[in-house]
């Protein structure tokens, strides 16, 4: 308002103006009065309380108050609006990226947000421009790092400095926030490479700067390294995340000599506290880092990792990083490497203490390979053995004698990485049988005699259903020819007539083989097999000649000895 008042001279401002900071200072109804400095300038601070227009007036009296006439005045309309701040942030921010606070301002010079009733450094006088202000920063700094819904407000050219509480006034605009858990995405561009070639990792990851790449060889720790020929070890890289779209990806190229098998690729992301675990360091591997603090591994290349098993180094990174109080993230991705071999074993029936154990299976590797074999129960392992392939096939044989009852886990280890598992049940060693049961026979059936070999001891014989099939004479003899037993029928009236009773109690001795001749009648139940083999003993059918004269090899009659 451009007034051109001489030194010493009185100006008054209008009462009407509202409410005035020098209204105090005001000498009579009609307004403030006050004499102007020797610069011919006088500054007025006015505060108003209601939104409009107002019209502001200068009047310049002179020298001679209380008795000046008005020499001259000027005015000016002033249109008060609200103070009004609208914010320009995405309503959901993943804890760790990068947020732009922003928005527009109706009038002020600075703008000062408060996040949870904070102010932080960062957000203290950002400079409105042109009816705009921006401020990036990074959510934890600026206490955005717990995972809900926070609120922020403005306020404009406010007098509160960082650390303080927002002031007592209403604030000049709000609004609210959700801020969620970073996560992790992670893909291979194949699921199989030969050596030599590339392959990529990729995939997103929100409030992460940068993800770690880990390949664990088939052969674990001391495996030849995917990435780094002449390297042994899980050969780390890192990948950076855009912070325009959070991706990441990295180009991956399998050296030579790398192992052939299935490599797990561990991609893996600091969580919100932006460390490792519960270790309180960024630092991965080193001296130092979480796998030392944690495990005492220091070196994931050439040094303590290369006792670890595959196996062991994956359970070692899930406990890092995903037990208790640890926020970070973890993918696991799998890759075959160069052409696959392949190893299993054979399903292992349940056997008695002190039985053979037979294992059985089938490799692709070359004739000679060694095959390592464990046989564990839960307080017992039998004694381990390698075997020689042949055939791409593999047998071993364990003793159980002292094995203890219960459920064992049976493992094959080639030494490439490749491994097989089978259970098997060992049970209580059942006592010895008192009968040789060669079990039911069928048809077809004929009365007639049969002679042969056999092994053990009593004597019934099955019936083929509605007949009444039996045998009406049998004698045992030792190999030299001596008879030691024979018995005869006594007739359908005699009971069970299935039964053969013998004329005295005579023992067939255990491992010793004996001939017999059984002649039967009606129609008997029949193994059409020249040999059966069961659990207490051998029979074999020398010859059988039915009731029509015609012979066989292969016909024995279903028996029982008691």
């Amino acid at each position: 308002m451009p007034l051109t008042i001489a030194p010493a001279d009185t100006i008054a401002i209008p009462a009407d103006i509202g409410d005035c900071d020098s209204q105090a200072d005001a000498m009579n109804i009609h307004g403030v009065w006050k004499t102007m400095d020797a610069d011919g300038i006088r500054k007025f601070e006015v505060h108003f309380t209601d939104i409009g227009t107002y019209k502001i007036t200068a009047t310049d009296y002179g020298t001679g108050y209380p008795t000046a006439t008005r020499l001259d005045e000027e005015s000016v309309t002033i249109t008060v609006s609200a103070k009004n701040v609208t914010f320009d942030i995405p309503s959901i921010v993943v804890v760790g990226e990068r947020v732009e606070i922003k928005g527009t301002a109706a009038l002020g010079t600075s703008v000062d947000v408060f996040i949870d009733e904070r102010l932080y450094p960062q957000l203290d006088d950002i400079v409105i421009e042109e009816g705009t202000f921006s401020k990036e920063v990074n959510t934890p700094w600026v206490g955005l790092c717990v995972p809900g819904i926070v609120k922020l407000k403005a306020y404009i050219d406010c007098p509160s400095v960082p650390g303080g509480s927002p002031p007592p006034t209403i604030d000049d605009g709000s609004t609210n926030i959700f801020m969620v858990e970073p996560w992790l995405t992670a893909s291979l561009s194949t699921d199989s490479v030969d050596q030599g070639y590339d392959f990529t990792v990729s995939g997103s990851a929100p409030g992460s700067k940068e993800v770690e790449i880990l390949s664990v060889p088939p052969k674990g720790g001391g495996g030849k390294s995917l990435l780094c020929k002449g390297k042994t070890g899980l050969s780390p890289r890192s990948a950076a995340v855009s912070p325009d779209y959070n991706t990441f990806s990295k180009k991956m190229t399998v050296q030579p000599d790398a192992d052939p098998g299935v490599w797990y690729i561990i991609v893996l992301s600091r969580g919100i506290d932006e460390v490792w675990g519960m270790t309180g360091t960024f630092q991965l591997h080193g001296p130092g880092g979480s796998l030392d603090i944690m495990y005492g591994i220091r070196d994931i290349e050439n040094g303590d990792i290369r006792t670890k098993s595959q196996n062991q180094i994956m359970e070692i990174f899930e406990d890092l990083t995903q037990s208790a109080g640890s926020d970070d993230l973890m993918r696991i991705l799998t890759i075959k490497v160069g052409e696959l071999e392949t190893l299993t074993l054979n399903s292992i029936p349940d056997l008695a203490v002190g039985e053979p154990l037979e294992v059985t299976g089938k490799t692709s590797r070359k004739e000679g390979s060694i095959i390592w074999i464990t046989v564990k129960g839960h307080y017992q392992e039998l004694v381990p053995c390698a075997i020689i392939a042949k055939d791409n096939t593999f047998t071993a044989t364990f003793d159980t004698t002292d094995a203890q009852v219960g459920t064992y886990t049976v493992k094959a280890i080639d030494g490439y990485g490749y491994t097989a598992k089978a259970s098997v049940n060992i049970i209580a060693e059942t006592p010895a049988p008192t009968s040789f049961d060669t079990g039911e026979g069928s048809y077809p059936s004929i009365m007639g005699t049969h002679n042969g070999t056999i092994t053990i001891q009593r004597m019934y014989t099955y019936p083929c259903t509605g007949t009444g099939g039996h045998s009406e004479y049998a004698g045992f003899y030792g190999q030299n020819g001596t008879k030691i037993g024979e018995g005869h029928w006594k007739g359908y009236q005699s009971g069970d007539y299935h039964y053969i009773t013998f004329d005295a109690p005579f023992t067939l001795e255990i491992g010793e083989t004996y001939n017999y001749t059984i002649r039967t009648g009606s129609y008997p139940q029949i193994i059409h097999n020249q040999t059966l083999t069961t659990k207490n003993g051998t029979i074999t059918c020398t010859e059988f000649t039915d009731a029509n004269g015609r012979r066989y090899n292969n016909w024995i009659p279903a028996i029982r000895l008691e």
